[in-house]
């Protein structure tokens, strides 16, 4: 019961460590979210993700709130094919490969859109418009200026000023329809793509965290162009380099249930170390056979017979007898004639003649000490006689205190 309890008591207290280490991740992984986002951001990160100012998860969380079918993307390009819908693609960190932009705009042109915002601040990140004969140029770089939506469009309808930056704008051209600007500087622009349609802006953080806490215009004009396509909506994120081809173990581990682990595994260390530190550490024991009662007792036996000293043997065994009768009957241990005749009228089953014999007999074995000086040998024979003659006076006195006393008397 005690080893039970003690276990138990290991097992309540692991289970309080790990009550407490859970509740310690989760308090620091919330508290690391809101020192966050007070934090200046050293990396310009536009991905649904980040919660950061350059970060676009507003958007991601609003469109689920306005009822819109919102999901990530993160498959390969190819594998669009298969879905229906709406394909948002926001600054992505490098240019698309031609392959990429070919099975992009060929499920772009089924029927399906696009919305892609971009700096095009690069000769690279310009080819995405070369394919569609679209062409921009540079401007001093314009820093939170107002633009002004085009009036008469279905997309920009309840759309007020929206709040920019940018470095680029587009050239005019027959097949474009201008959808925002500021001034001279056409800043957004709708077109057609076989059976799709597609909205291309040079406005990179149209739709950043810190743009929808200045303006709600900005979540309104792209809000519109979601709602009037009528479709799932997929925030492209492989083009930030988020795949899903990492391992289910790696996925899992790189969140709050990674930190838990973690503690778990120190918690389960700590619990073993202190486990070898309060029983000790193991060691290796020698096996060696311990002598057995019997051959030490054979071993005695033999060097007294060789040393011809049996009579001290006998001293000893009468000896330890009488100290253990005066004991058991309350008596002196002087007197062998009283000793033998308390012993022999507490037997049951011992009266007249046997009695005497067995008074008689236990009176020569006590006062076998005390002649043991005036021998000089006691045969073989003789000692083991005495030795087992004490041995049943052992087992009686001990059957006396039990208060079952039989007649042990040797014959």
């Amino acid at each position: 019961m005690a080893g039970k309890s003690i276990t138990n008591q290991i097992w309540w207290q692991i289970a309080i460590f790990v009550i407490v280490s859970s509740a310690a991740a989760m308090v620091s992984v919330h508290f690391k979210e809101r020192v966050s986002r007070f934090v200046p951001e050293t990396i310009i990160n536009p991905s649904v993700l980040n919660k950061k100012a350059s970060g676009s998860s507003a958007i991601y969380e609003l469109t689920k709130i306005a009822g819109l079918n919102t999901s990530l993307w993160k498959l390969p390009y190819r594998d669009l094919k298969s879905i229906k819908g709406q394909l948002v693609i926001i600054s992505p960190n490098h240019s698309l490969e031609k392959f990429e932009r070919d099975l992009i705009l060929d499920w772009v042109s089924k029927g399906n859109s696009l919305i892609y915002l971009d700096q095009f601040s690069n000769p690279y990140s310009k080819e995405v418009l070369g394919t569609f004969n679209i062409w921009t140029h540079s401007n001093k770089a314009q820093v939170d200026v107002s633009a002004l939506p085009e009036p008469n469009l279905r997309v920009t309808r309840f759309v007020g000023p929206i709040k920019v930056s940018y470095l680029q704008s587009f050239d005019t051209g027959r097949h474009l329809v201008p959808v925002l600007r500021n001034d001279k500087d056409i800043l957004m622009v709708e077109l057609r793509h076989g059976n799709g349609n597609i909205l291309l802006g040079t406005t990179a953080n149209l739709v950043a965290n810190s743009r929808l806490v200045d303006s709600g215009a900005n979540f309104q004009l792209i809000a519109n162009w979601l709602r009037l396509n009528n479709s799932a909506v997929y925030f492209d994120e492989r083009c930030h380099g988020l795949t899903q081809s990492r391992s289910l173990i790696t996925s899992v581990l790189s969140g709050v249930s990674g930190i838990l682990f973690l503690q778990i595994v120190v918690i389960l260390v700590i619990a073993i170390a202190s486990s070898a530190q309060r029983f000790g550490q193991k060691l290796t024991l020698a096996n060696a056979r311990k002598i057995s009662n019997l051959e030490f007792v054979n071993g005695i036996a033999n060097s007294y017979r060789r040393a011809r000293a049996t009579h001290l043997a006998a001293d000893v065994l009468s000896h330890n007898l009488r100290l253990k009768m005066a004991k058991a009957l309350g008596q002196s241990t002087g007197d062998d004639e009283t000793l033998a005749a308390l012993y022999v009228n507490g037997l049951k089953e011992t009266s007249g003649d046997s009695g005497e014999a067995e008074k008689t007999r236990l009176i020569k074995i006590l006062a076998s000490s005390k002649t043991a000086d005036n021998k000089t040998h006691i045969s073989n024979q003789e000692m083991a006689e005495i030795a087992a003659y004490c041995d049943k006076i052992q087992e009686t006195l001990e059957t006396t205190r039990q208060g079952n006393v039989h007649d042990t008397t040797i014959s």
